[in-house]
C-alpha cells in the first residue's frame, strides 16, 4: 500500500499561545461617594389644651417640620380638628408656631439641652357642619331609659294620691243621691201611716 504524502505542515515544537494583556485596572477611591451624617434625635411631648388623653411623647428627627407634626396630631384625632395651632413651652401668642417649614430642631425652646422634653402644646376649633345627621344630638339610650322610668313613677305617685279622693268623693255622692230619693219622693208614692185608735172611742160610737 503507498504510503500518502505528507502535505501538511509540520507543527512548531513550541506553540504561539495568545499574547498576555498589558491592562492594567484604573485606581478608584475607597471612600464612599455620599457620606450621611447622623440626624439627631429630640424627645418630644406633645400636649393638647382640650383634651389630655391624647397627649403623647415621642422621638422625632430633629429635622421633622412643623407641618409634619401637624399632621401626626391631625391623624390621631382621625383627621376631624380644623384650625389648628401649636405653640411651643406654653400656650402664649408670643410663642405661637405659625411658619410649617420650620424643623423642631431649629426651634428655640426655654430649655434646648440635649436630653431635654421639648413641650408644645396644641388648639384647635370646632368643625362646622350643616348635615342634620351630625348636627343632631346622639342618643343615650341608658338616659332615656332612666327619664323614661322616672316619668312613670311620678304618673304612678300621682294615681296613687288621687284615687283615694276620688273614691270619697264618689262615696259621698252616692251618699247624697240616696237621701235625696228618699226625701224627695211624693206624697202618693209614700205609705200613709194611720194612727191607731183607742179601744174606748170605739166603744163609744
Amino acid at each position: 500500500m503507498p504510503k500518502k504524502k505528507g502535505g501538511g505542515k509540520k507543527k512548531s515544537a513550541k506553540s504561539g499561545g495568545k499574547a498576555k494583556s498589558t491592562w492594567t485596572p484604573a485606581a478608584f477611591s475607597t471612600e464612599p461617594l455620599y457620606s450621611r451624617e447622623p440626624v439627631p434625635d429630640v424627645t418630644v411631648r406633645v400636649r393638647g389644651t382640650v383634651w389630655q388623653f391624647l397627649d403623647f411623647t415621642r422621638r422625632l428627627p430633629a429635622k421633622t417640620t412643623v407641618f409634619e407634626l401637624m399632621t401626626l396630631i391631625r391623624s390621631r384625632h382621625g383627621d376631624s380638628i380644623v384650625g389648628l395651632t401649636l405653640y411651643k413651652d406654653e400656650v402664649h401668642t408670643r410663642n405661637l408656631l405659625d411658619d410649617p417649614t420650620v424643623r423642631i430642631g431649629d426651634i428655640e425652646f426655654a430649655d434646648a439641652a440635649a436630653d431635654t422634653v421639648r413641650q408644645i402644646w396644641y388648639d384647635f376649633g370646632a368643625r362646622e357642619a350643616d348635615c342634620p345627621l351630625l348636627l343632631n344630638a346622639p342618643r343615650n339610650l341608658k338616659i332615656e331609659a332612666l327619664i323614661r322610668a322616672e316619668e312613670e313613677e311620678k304618673a304612678r305617685k300621682a294615681r296613687k294620691a288621687v284615687a283615694p279622693a276620688s273614691r270619697q268623693v264618689s262615696r259621698e255622692t252616692a251618699t247624697a243621691g240616696r237621701r235625696a230619693s228618699l226625701g224627695g219622693a211624693p206624697a202618693a208614692a209614700r205609705p200613709a201611716l194611720v194612727p191607731p185608735q183607742s179601744s174606748t172611742a170605739s166603744v163609744a160610737s
